[in-house]
């Protein structure tokens, strides 16, 4: 896992904490929760945990869409409004890009609704890259409440 550790600054942009380690665990620690209320619901009746997991990750994530390419490299937008630069993160990997918002004063009574909601004071996001990219050339800022990520396709054989 390699995460994105400097931002280079856009005009007019906002660079973006992308220091934060422990994304991946954040994101996990939710979806198993979300995965567990079923399971609880149902008298913790086996069998059917992988359907759960599935269906916890769909609730607790949403999937970036209309990820653009421009010669060798990938850009995707996202609205992101509702959130101030020091409360977005983001982690990118060769095969996708996982952003987190979450609100200082988000707590454990949103837990159990739907977590990805930007209402309910987080979001989490998948970007699944068409190509693998070299993560070292990820660049991130927020412009007029928008999030612009950026990433170069990886050499081939990498």
């Amino acid at each position: 896992m390699t995460n994105l550790t400097a931002v280079k600054q856009k005009e007019a942009g906002i660079p973006i904490r992308c220091e934060d380690r422990d994304v991946h665990k954040r994101l996990h620690e939710r979806v198993s929760r979300r995965a567990y209320e079923p399971f609880e619901q149902s008298g913790r009746e086996n069998g059917r945990d992988l359907a759960d997991c599935y269906q916890a990750e769909s609730e607790t994530t949403e999937k970036i869409e209309g990820i653009r390419e421009s010669a060798s490299w990938y850009t995707f937008n996202y609205p992101v409004e509702e959130f101030r630069s020091e409360e977005v993160s983001v982690d990118v990997q060769p095969e996708c890009a996982i952003i987190t918002a979450e609100h200082a004063h988000s707590g454990a009574e949103h837990e159990s609704s739907r977590i990805s909601s930007a209402s309910h004071g987080s979001l989490f996001l998948i970007a699944r890259w068409p190509s693998s990219v070299d993560p070292s050339t990820a660049t991130a800022y927020i412009k007029g409440g928008m999030l612009a990520l950026t990433a170069k396709r990886a050499a081939a054989g990498k």
